[in-house]
This record gives structure tokens, C-alpha cells and sequence, in this order.
């Protein structure tokens, strides 16, 4: 019972009743309302002999109707009719309570008088059908309830029986399983039981080996400690080595730019190219003010960077927020902020705003004076 519904045997029991109720109600409906419509049609028949007089209305009336009633199978089933046809004036014509009289030895105009006053009155005809317990045809249907009731219920007791053979066979599965996996668990116990015993032998072997090992670097530890102070004093030699040629390089390099432009002037040449520059700056831009520096590195800047580098000092003049900064080079705590700014890749520009809103510009270098720049700078 555990895979069996409780709803479902509820439903298996209180269903059946239920529906054998509602069908014999529905059935009834609908045999009253067919068997209505058709006696209409047919209760009176042919009405010639019903004119001429040669039968009584009530009695063709009995005679169709009890004819119709014989041929039909659910009647003999079980099903009940009753029927009634009366006229308006309520006089009863089916079913018949008097006794049925000879028409022969009656006068034939009076029946058919009397036939055809009835026939013009509005006769009414009433049906109603009954399905009693205990007949052919409600034993039937509630036979055939049962019976899918009870398919019903065959059908989930076979479908719980599959779902606890289901489950023991998992069952099953999952202990298999689990004796599988202890077995499994039980041999890699004993491999690394072996493995253990392996490992202490090697443990062992390595201890020895590690004291030799020890006693070797003890004598060499000092040595190898000199050795290294040595390499360290060697290194740093290089790299000082490496810089001042570095700044060498960068030496020649800015000499050999100067050579090709045709710039490598005398110091007189130099101080007077400066005070032409300076004196055009002063004349040109209002708003800006250079430092002797700076025009100094602008003096040595090729032909090419000194027009980049003007293009940068006019926009500064002009509007200095239009300006690109690379970066803050200084503005801490009690240090003026110095702004850095690139032209032309390698040319660099640092400037700060004095305290009567103008530009000063500190100097103007390449990326091959940064150093020496910004140690001026840092010293101002």
C-alpha cells in the first residue's frame, strides 16, 4: 500500500456510484425527450379511418403508441415509460380507462363526430421515462463503472508494483555497488600499507643522505657566502657601468642630432640664438612666461621639435585647459603643482601657473633630458 494512492481508492470507490447516478438521470432525460418527440409524430397516424369512423381516437392512439413502445429495446431493458395524452378539456385519451367498445355496433358518424372535435382541440402528450435499480440496463451501467473502477485501481496497484520492483532494484544496484567500492577500498589499504612501509625504508635512506648532505654545505656554506658578496659588488659595478654609458649614449646621440641639423653651435652663438628667442616669446605670448631654462632647452630642441614646441607654448597662451597632461611630476605638501606634457613623442614640457594667473614654463627637453629636467625642477 505504500506506492497506492489514498485519493485514488477514494476516487475508485466514491466514482462509480456517482456516475451510475448522473448517467441514469441523464439517460432518462434523453429517452423522455426522444420518445416524446417521436410519439408526437405518431400517436395519431393515419387519421382517414379516424374521419370515417371506423376506429375511436383513444384507441388508435393506444394502438400507435403501444405498437411504438413494444419495438423499442431499452424498454425491454428496463427502461419505463409512462405516457399520457389527454385534450384540452381534460379528458384523458391514453391511457385508456374505459372499456374499448365495438365500432361495428356503434353508429359510425357519431364516433366520427366525436373523433374529429377531439382532433381539433390541442391534445397534449406527456412522457416520462424512469430507469428503476435492479433492471437489465442499470445493472449494466453500473457494471460497467465497477469495472473501470476497479481497471483503474488494477492499474496503479500494477503500476505501484513496478515502482517497489523499481526500488529494490536499485537497491540492490546500490549495495553492489557499495560492497564493490569497499572491496576496492579495502585493497588500496592494503597497497598503502605496503606503499607506507616502502616510504619508511626511503625515509630513512633520505635522513642519512640529508645528514651527509648537511655536514657538505656546513663547509661550503661560508665560501659560498663569499662567493656570492662577490658576485653582488660585481653586478653593482656593471650596473653603474651600464648607466654611465647610458647617459653616454644619450649624450652622443643629442651631439650627433645637433651635428646633422647643422646646430652644434659656439657658447656665444648659443647665448645670443637664447636672447632672440627669449625676446620673441616675451613680444608674442602675453600670457606665458619662460624660465631661462627653458629657453635654453628650447635653443637645442632640432627644427622640427621647436616647432611642436611653440605650437604648445601658443595653445598655453591661448587657452591652457585644452592642454593634454601626461602627468602631476610634484605637487605634494608644500610644493607647487608641475604639470608634464608631450609633444612630438619624445619632446617633453613642464610648466605651472603662477600666482598672477599667467603660464610659467620651466623647461622644455626631450625624453633624453628627463632626468637632468626634473632634478632642476625638484631643486627651483
Amino acid at each position: 500500500m505504500k506506492f497506492l494512492s489514498f485519493r485514488i481508492l477514494l476516487l475508485c470507490m466514491v466514482l462509480p456510484p456517482v456516475l451510475y447516478v448522473s448517467t441514469l438521470i441523464l439517460l432518462e432525460r434523453h429517452a423522455q425527450s426522444v420518445y416524446e418527440e417521436k410519439i408526437q409524430q405518431i400517436y395519431i397516424g393515419d387519421t382517414q379511418p379516424l374521419l370515417e369512423g371506423e376506429i375511436r381516437l383513444r384507441e388508435a392512439i393506444e394502438k400507435n403508441i403501444q405498437g411504438y413502445l413494444q419495438k423499442r429495446r431499452l424498454i425491454r431493458w428496463g427502461l419505463n415509460i409512462r405516457v399520457t395524452v389527454a385534450s384540452e378539456g381534460g379528458i384523458l385519451l391514453y391511457p385508456s380507462l374505459t372499456q374499448i367498445s365495438d365500432p361495428i355496433t356503434e353508429d359510425r358518424h357519431r364516433i366520427a363526430a366525436e373523433n374529429f372535435q377531439l382532433m381539433n382541440e390541442d391534445l397534449i402528450v406527456e412522457v416520462d421515462s424512469e430507469i428503476p435499480h435492479n433492471t437489465p440496463l442499470s445493472n449494466l451501467i453500473l457494471g460497467l463503472y465497477v469495472f473501470f473502477s476497479l481497471m483503474l485501481l488494477y492499474f496503479y496497484h500494477r503500476l505501484g508494483l513496478k515502482r517497489i520492483q523499481m526500488a529494490d532494484l536499485e537497491r540492490q544496484q546500490e549495495f553492489q555497488r557499495l560492497q564493490d567500492q569497499e572491496s576496492s577500498h579495502r585493497r588500496r589499504l592494503d597497497d598503502l600499507a605496503l606503499e607506507r612501509e616502502s616510504l619508511g625504508e626511503n625515509l630513512e635512506g633520505i635522513k642519512k643522505a640529508l645528514l651527509e648532505e648537511r655536514e657538505k654545505a656546513s663547509k661550503s656554506e661560508n665560501g659560498m657566502i663569499e662567493e656570492i658578496i662577490r658576485l653582488e659588488e660585481r653586478l653593482q659595478q656593471n650596473l653603474d657601468r651600464q648607466q654611465e654609458k647610458e647617459a653616454e649614449i644619450d649624450s652622443l646621440k643629442e651631439q650627433l642630432d645637433l651635428y646633422e641639423a647643422g646646430k652644434l653651435r659656439t657658447g656665444k652663438q648659443k647665448a645670443k640664438d637664447e636672447e632672440i628667442f627669449r625676446k620673441r616669446f616675451q613680444a608674442l605670448y602675453k600670457n606665458v612666461t619662460l624660465h631661462q631654462r627653458a629657453i635654453t632647452g628650447f635653443s637645442e630642441l632640432p627644427e622640427d621639435l621647436k616647432i611642436r614646441a611653440e605650437e604648445l607654448i601658443h595653445l598655453l597662451n591661448d587657452d591652457s585647459g585644452k592642454v593634454t597632461i601626461k602627468r602631476k611630476v610634484f605637487g605634494k605638501k608644500n610644493r607647487e603643482t608641475v604639470l608634464e606634457v608631450l609633444f612630438s613623442y619624445k619632446g617633453r614640457l613642464y610648466f605651472r601657473k603662477a600666482e598672477d594667473g599667467r603660464i610659467e614654463i620651466l623647461t622644455i627637453g626631450t625624453k633624453n633630458t628627463q632626468n637632468k629636467d626634473l632634478e632642476f625642477i625638484n631643486n627651483l
